[in-house]
């Protein structure tokens, strides 16, 4: 058994990527286009079988060797020869992210191929959702066979599709958008299979005006990916809003989630848009995070431009309090349309350049904000193979050392007469059942007294389990001073507002700012960071005068909340 780490009521939690190994150093995409990256760089392979105008998926072993690609209709073996029974799959050669390969958990030899029709149906496909077939590496001599085909799992979706591996290190989520909805549909693959979904619904409906003779297959194009620690979701695509006196009225729709890899929500939505002009076809199609997780690139192109077609490349700070706000242009040209942008082996992200380029461009330093990026035009060459809208949709799909113990806190030293236990690991409540040193199955522990406690997680397809010891202090002594005035002038004498307190260390701590209107000013969630008297939605210095402050500590073992409120005068 694997060990889990027992966390107090605090549920923290260190992440640590390591992104792009060896499964993902082959590519095939486009005309015959291909690139391998073993070397650390790219060099262009032209030996694919590939013929496809969109969607795409590649695979390797651990060892980087090819296992097999797909375009989500037909699966190609190692040979570049369909797969035994590897055709007919209900993804589509024009769906933007036609299919995703997800190796199934606990299981070597075993690969789901997740697959999305194109244009929601529109393009006469009689299953127009998502859907999966099963691969079996080991049938016939090592090439490979499609043991389940097509099983339908949701009609009709749009064109997004991605996976993202759950917080156990183990599990995956496949996301999709279901179409004419405003609902995200999480399902989670075990070593059981395919689980019944969690449904969101958030962010904006996918719909169009079937009217506009292109209206349905705008609608359900555009990418979804998610970021590399899993923690956030970016989905892009088009709106045909209207039509009237003959014009055509289309926006460009960013949506910008927290992902809790954990449970399967979303929340926190960021709702960009890209505007609407008479007579103008806006298509927003590709969208990528960097490798550090604090910047998001995003293209649409727009009827009304550069030789009657402008390409945009939209750089967003995530870091930003205001992500809609943080939006820098990295590139706009009047030649072929951006496509997918995939974040590779090498640390960039590269962007495949529409109907027969034979280049990709590409983002040579993702993590750096703004044109400090290094957008470069023709980023690799394909030898003579061409590009079209996609490129591979790669994710974090290999798991080369998964780890439970995520924090170490093995002795708790805990403040107060009792201490709550809670495991760090989160699965939906159906799929996991806990067990205690003292035999109770309840999701948390009230200690009382000091020892060493052990929690069992028993999951579908293990049981993981670790110890914590226990310990009580004998000084809990806890106090606070709030100073009642302050002189943000810059001098360096009683510049910042803070909250002073002793034995703060065992609480979480909370801290706002409200005009007398009742405005929130200022928030802080650390004791260390007062307030400099700054309004930071207006950018501006508050006032001379009085303002109402809020403190609140959690002990972060019982949950006991001690409030503090008063007034704070700025004077200069």
């Amino acid at each position: 058994m694997r060990k889990l780490t027992l966390i107090t009521v605090a549920m923290l939690l260190l992440t640590s990527v390591t992104y792009a190994q060896k499964q993902e150093n082959i590519w095939y995409f486009g005309w015959g286009a291909g690139l391998d990256f073993t070397s650390g760089v790219p060099v262009p392979l032209t030996n694919g079988a590939l013929s496809t105008d969109e969607g795409c998926a590649t695979i390797c072993n651990s060892n980087g060797e090819l296992l097999f690609y797909t375009n989500g209709e037909v699966i190609y073996n190692r040979n570049h020869k369909a797969m035994n029974n590897g055709s007919g799959l209900q993804g589509h050669f024009s769906s933007t992210q036609s299919c995703v390969i997800v190796p199934m958990p606990g299981h070597n030899n075993l690969f789901y191929v997740f697959t999305v029709a194109a244009e929601a149906g529109n393009s006469g496909q009689a299953n127009a959702g998502l859907s999966y077939s099963i691969v079996d590496i080991t049938r016939n001599a090592g090439l490979g066979e499609v043991t389940t085909k097509n099983i339908n799992l949701i009609n009709p979706a749009t064109e997004k599709l991605t996976a993202v591996r759950h917080r156990n290190g183990k599990d995956v989520w496949i996301i999709v958008h279901k179409w004419n909805s405003d609902e995200y549909f999480c399902y989670l693959l075990t070593c059981e299979g395919v689980k019944l979904p969690v449904v969101n619904k958030i962010g904006r409906s996918h719909v169009a005006d079937l009217s506009a003779n292109w209206g349905s297959a705008s609608a359900t194009l555009g990418c979804i990916k998610a970021s590399p620690d899993g923690s956030r979701l970016a989905s892009i695509w088009t709106q045909i809003n209207t039509m009237s006196n003959g014009n055509l009225f289309s926006t460009g729709l960013l949506d910008i989630f927290s992902f809790n890899n954990g449970t399967g929500v979303m929340s926190t939505p960021v709702n960009i848009s890209y505007g609407t002009t008479v007579k103008c076809h806006i298509q927003a199609y590709g969208v990528a995070f960097s490798p550090d997780n604090s910047r998001l690139y995003t293209s649409h192109y727009s009827s009304a431009g550069i030789g009657g077609y402008t390409q945009f490349l939209y750089q967003y700070d995530l870091t930003s309090a205001n992500i809609a706000g943080s939006e820098k242009l990295i590139s706009n040209e009047g030649i072929k349309a951006f496509g997918t942008m995939q974040l590779a082996p090498d640390g960039k992200i590269y962007i495949a350049r529409t109907n027969g380029s034979a280049f990709l461009s590409c983002i040579s330093k993702p993590n750096t904000l703004g044109i400090g990026c290094d957008y470069q035009y023709e980023g690799v060459l394909l030898n003579d193979k061409l590009s079209t809208w996609g490129l591979p949709n790669n994710w974090d799909n290999y798991n080369t050392n998964p780890k439970q113990e995520l924090l170490s806190f093995k002795d708790t030293l805990a403040c107060g007469s009792f201490v709550v236990l809670n495991p760090l690991v989160e699965y939906p409540a159906s799929l996991v059942n806990f067990r205690w040193s003292d035999g109770s199955t309840a999701p948390s522990l009230k200690v009382t007294t000091p020892g060493n406690y052990w929690l069992e997680v028993i999951t579908p397809c293990d049981t993981l389990r670790d110890t914590v010891k226990v310990t009580f202090r004998e000084d809990c002594r806890f106090s606070v001073f709030v100073p009642n005035t302050f002189t943000p002038n810059d001098d360096g004498l009683n510049d910042v507002f803070f909250v002073v307190g002793s034995a703060t260390e065992d609480y979480h701590f909370e801290m706002n700012i409200y005009d007398r209107w009742g405005q929130q000013l200022f928030s802080s969630s650390e004791i260390t960071r007062g307030w400099d008297g700054k309004i930071y939605a207006k950018g501006t210095i508050a006032p001379i005068g009085v303002y109402v402050w809020k403190a609140v500590f959690q002990n972060i073992y019982s949950k006991e909340i001690k409030t503090f409120m008063g007034h704070v005068s700025i004077i200069r």
